[in-house]
């Protein structure tokens, strides 16, 4: 199925036209992926994600007049990356599970409207994904949508911490939404947002 949103024209209309148009092209796609059966899993007890933002993604970002900021509980770390502290979640031995976190990222682009996605879920009971909350003006859409893949998964340990190291992919939904809010298709499916690096504990 494919969705056209006149991206121009919803910008200078203002945020909410363009919430209700990228809502509506989101419901069109699909919802959120597939749950696999469940299996034996310990609790998420902490620690964080960073992301750093594509280095292409950022550039073009930039030369459309888009700034982006860290929102709520998340940071920024000396090498730049967006840091998100992890809140709890469920995974298996495998990994396979849910990642919880708090924080967000915030955009603005040249109209200047606000708009972004938080709480971040890593969710890797299927198809690895990651899910988020949108937000305009600050506000929450008040739904979790599936918003990119997560490719190229490596994991290792540091003692009593286990380090994933992945890459962010968007997905359609993650792409109509940057896209409708910049007032251009600047992005598509498969673009990398960024590399994460996840770093947990359990018990």
């Amino acid at each position: 199925m494919s969705v056209t949103v006149p991206h121009r024209r919803l910008a200078r209309r203002g945020p909410r036209a363009a919430l209700v148009a990228c809502a509506l092209a989101i419901a069109a796609i699909g919802g959120a992926p597939a749950l696999a059966g469940a299996a034996p899993t310990v609790p998420v007890t902490g620690q964080t994600t960073a992301v750093a933002l594509d280095p292409g993604l950022a550039a073009g970002l930039t030369s459309l007049g888009a700034k982006v900021k860290n929102t709520g509980n998340s940071n920024v770390d000396s090498a730049g990356r967006i840091v998100f502290p992890v809140t709890g979640g469920r995974i298996t031995a495998d990994l396979k599970g849910v990642i919880n976190h708090t924080g967000g990222i915030e955009l603005r682009n040249r109209f200047g409207v606000a708009f972004g996605i938080q709480s971040f879920g890593i969710d890797t009971r299927s198809t690895p994904a990651l899910t988020a909350i949108p937000t305009v003006a600050g506000a929450s859409l008040g739904i979790r949508l599936p918003v990119a893949t997560i490719t190229g998964i490596a994991a290792h340990t540091e003692g009593n911490v286990t380090v994933v190291t992945s890459t962010i992919v968007l997905n359609a939904i993650g792409a109509l939404y940057l896209n409708t809010f910049l007032g251009t298709p600047a992005v598509k499916a498969g673009t990398v947002f960024g590399q994460a690096e996840t770093r947990v504990t359990t018990g």
